[in-house]
């Protein structure tokens, strides 16, 4: 489950989505795929992440 979120989060990253839109992405992402295979979707499989850090937009392309 940590590589499907992961991998959901990297996906949704882009440079005009926020980190916090992207996690929110992922975890919808994940939660339907697990919904669609019949696999358990109890938030204990895939909801163990966290975001630190500021939470506004990216910074500027000059600054990364």
């Amino acid at each position: 489950s940590t590589r499907e979120w992961m991998e959901a989060l990297y996906a949704a990253r882009t440079p005009e989505i926020r980190a916090t839109e992207a996690a929110t992405q992922a975890c919808r992402s994940v939660l339907t795929a697990r919904r669609s295979s019949k696999r358990p979707t109890h938030p204990f499989y895939w909801a163990a992440f966290q975001l630190i850090g500021q939470a506004g937009a990216p910074p500027p392309a000059d600054r990364r």
